[in-house]
């Protein structure tokens, strides 16, 4: 089912350097032609892995096209071998942060760059950088501040959305009901308690829950997009036609949120045309979304319109070149134009249709049953084989996952680091795999430091194999901190304050990683953050710098800590 274009001749094709493609990427660049230029760039760092500059001009390519994770990607992966471009790559990676609204994570890394390198080329940057997001930060602390859960039912909102687009309807909607019995005005968890109601099978609670967000908000997208979907669903025509005409009325080409929500509710719903111009308005804020550019394939792949939907895929594919869902959909597409096979209509879902996902599976189980030598031969010559590693590796199953994963592992080359290394960036991925991920990079004895997210952040780790001694003393000493702030507080606070500061403790030590364990340097910090976190839990408004005086330590490095608290266990009831 390979689509391809027919022999050009007969002229020998010979190998560039790296080199040659990086001087095509820079004229790419000059037009303004990104695409070309990222082909380039990629194919400038396939033939020389080992030039920093090449993989620093991809990842800054990625930055310009607002692909702030893809960069990250990048330069996390060359950061151990970065040399004297180590403070730059620090700086490239605050600047994604900064792209993906993640100000906490921007400022660590602008630190780390100026610690690095605080005369260095970009410090005037970093530094105004700092100043910027220190402003915003004192401002949303005082607008906010005084609600001391503000922060902690985002985040638990947050993690609700991860279990619903995961598919574990019942542990959401746990999650948002408790949201709402703590603050019932926050309609955006009220529409996603809503989505996994309907999704667990419930219409009828759904459709309730939304019709109390319109009587407050009768213009909510969201809202008025899922009545539509509930009423189709229903088979209530008159109802999905109303709420139709309500979304339609509420398209505004400037609010690129509200056009994502109706563009993807109108595919869901078949209107395939409408959808499309909804979808080719949102592509004029960011013309290089994947998804939304497999939207608009399969709604000309619906629509019939076979050439338009091959530019999709063309698209898709010279952005993520691997892309094995596009590159199924390109050579569905060459057999409807050949009328090799019957018209159908094809569901939005960003995966392969149900026959193919089967094929996949049982390559995948035939795959499992080849003996060792077979399946290095496969990965060296066979693309589709590695296609379906790296698809399989973005299905909804750790186990599977697992068996792919330590596949992978066994090939203990370049490639196969890099996949590993690049899993331990994804964000969603459970913590019993990057455990594994890391003991299989230890294992091939592959040079640390590894870069994952824990814990929602962007980490160096060293793999420590820690014994349970040593792992006892060092949770002994974070506890120690409390008893450090509960002395320090002593005459200053209610007389319920001693137990609060040790189940803050406590709580921290039962939900915090492994890998964020950090070894303490100076327990006066801890302490002090413990108090901080006691006094805004408390409503009471302790001063950041003054409790930082008092126990003789840096505003920054309380600020550190309380940051870490926070991340881990929100605000809790005392």
């Amino acid at each position: 089912m390979i689509y391809t274009k027919p022999n050009e001749g007969n002229v020998l094709p010979f190998e560039q350097n790296g080199s040659f493609y990086y001087k095509r990427a820079q004229k790419y660049i000059g037009k303004s032609n990104y695409i070309e230029a990222l082909n380039c760039y990629r194919k400038a760092v396939d033939k020389d892995p080992d030039n920093i500059g090449y993989v620093l001009e991809l990842a800054e390519l990625f930055t310009e096209m607002s692909f702030f994770d893809e960069s990250n990607v990048v330069l996390a992966h060359v950061l151990h071998r970065a040399g004297e471009y180590r403070a730059r790559v620090y700086f490239d990676m605050a600047c994604n942060f900064l792209g993906m609204q993640d100000y906490d994570q921007a400022r660590e890394y602008f630190k780390k760059y100026l610690n690095m390198d605080y005369d260095g080329e970009y410090a005037d940057e970093a530094e105004e950088f700092l100043a910027i997001l220190e402003l915003q930060t004192s401002y949303i602390e005082e607008i906010i501040g005084y609600d001391s859960s503000f922060k902690a039912l985002y985040k638990r909102a947050r993690i609700g959305k991860q279990l619903l687009d995961k598919g574990e309807y019942k542990k959401a909607i746990n999650v948002f009901e408790r949201i709402m019995d703590e603050d019932p005005t926050l309609l955006f968890v009220k529409n996603n308690l809503s989505l996994a109601y309907f999704c667990a099978g419930d219409i009828d609670k759904a459709i309730n829950i939304e019709k109390a967000v319109l009587s407050v908000q009768s213009d909510n997208i969201h809202a008025n997009c899922n009545m539509a979907l509930y009423y189709d669903d229903i088979g209530n025509q008159d109802g999905k036609e109303e709420y139709i005409k309500r979304i339609t009325d509420l398209i505004d080409a400037d609010d690129p949120d509200g056009l994502y929500k109706i563009g993807v509710t109108l595919c869901e719903l078949g209107l395939h045309d409408r959808a499309l111009d909804v979808l080719k308005m949102l592509l004029e804020y960011n013309p290089y979304d994947i998804r939304i550019i497999y939207y608009c394939g399969v709604a000309c792949l619906n629509l019939k319109q076979y050439d338009e939907a091959m530019d999709w895929w063309d698209k898709m594919l010279k952005l993520d070149p691997d892309n094995s869902i596009a590159a199924f959909y390109r050579a569905r597409t060459s057999l409807h134009m050949r009328q090799l096979i019957p018209d159908q209509e094809y569901l939005y879902q960003y995966q392969v249709p149900h026959d193919e996902f089967l094929r996949r599976m049982q390559f995948i189980n035939r795959m499992l049953a080849m003996p060792e030598d077979q399946l290095i031969d496969m990965w060296h010559k066979d693309k589709e084989f590695k296609d379906i590693i790296r698809w399989g590796l973005d299905i909804n199953d750790d186990v599977i996952k697992s068996v792919l994963l330590h596949t992978v592992s066994g090939f203990r080359d370049r490639e196969a680091e890099r996949i590993l290394r690049e899993f331990l960036l994804r964000k969603g991925e459970s913590e019993a795999l990057r455990k594994e991920v890391f003991g299989l990079l230890k294992q091939n004895g592959i040079k640390e430091p590894y870069m994952a997210y824990i814990d929602q952040r962007l980490t160096e780790v060293k793999v420590n194999l820690i014994t349970e001694t040593e792992n006892s003393s060092l949770r002994s000493l974070y506890m120690e901190t409390a008893e450090l702030a509960v002395e320090m507080m002593k005459n200053r606070y209610d007389d319920n304050y001693e137990a609060a500061v040790r189940k803050t403790m406590e709580c921290y030590l039962n939900m915090v990683s492994q890998e964020r364990l950090s070894k303490i340097r100076k327990k006066e910090v801890w302490a002090a953050a413990l108090e901080y976190y006691y006094c805004r839990r408390k409503g009471s408004w302790g001063v950041m710098r003054d409790i930082a005086q008092y126990y003789n330590v840096s505003a920054s490095s309380l600020s550190t800590a309380y940051r870490r608290l926070i991340d881990t266990i929100g605000y809790i009831d005392f």
